[in-house]
């Protein structure tokens, strides 16, 4: 082998091979930061839509109670008078702006409802009078469109609400 194929041979060795292996040491180290970066991302966007759907439950859970101490739907409930219950939980979620209210007699059955059934974000609370329990009332006041466009607006990224397998 000649002098001028072994200088160049070292000098391979000796020059491009650190130059190599620091270049994909900084690849990887950029590629864990992306990630890194990614992830940080995702968990403070999940973050902010747990906090915006806590606060909507902690509303909820308000209007809940409010519902609950309300005198024509805990007399409906007493009873077990549907149509008074009806109105209650018509007048009711109209004035408290809920998504959903219902009303139910302690064994489950429901006496009055109105919006939609299984309304995320919902609170449930336990009615009780004269040492008894009447029945319960469930509040909703998450709105889906609301919710993404509120997450969205904190986050600065897009939102999709996915129920039952479709956006």
């Amino acid at each position: 082998m000649s002098f001028r194929t072994r200088l160049i041979l070292c000098f391979a060795l000796i020059v491009l091979a650190p130059v190599a292996v620091v270049a994909l040491g900084l690849t990887r180290v950029a590629d864990e930061w992306r990630s890194a970066s990614a992830d940080a991302g995702l968990a403070s966007g999940a973050e902010t839509a747990l906090s915006v759907f806590g606060e909507g439950r902690a509303a909820a859970a308000a209007d809940a109670r409010a519902a609950g101490r309300d005198e024509a739907l805990g007399g409906s409930l007493r009873r077990r008078d549907v149509p008074a219950a009806q109105r209650a939980v018509d007048r009711l979620a109209g004035e408290l702006d809920l998504t959903a209210l219902s009303a139910s007699a302690p064994s489950g059955a429901t006496l009055a409802s109105v919006g939609e059934a299984g309304a995320p974000g919902a609170s449930e609370i336990g009615v009780r009078g004269r040492g008894r329990l009447l029945g319960h009332v469930r509040a909703a006041t998450l709105r889906p469109h609301r919710y993404v466009a509120q997450v969205s607006r904190l986050t600065g990224s897009e939102v999709s609400l996915l129920r039952g397998g479709r956006v």
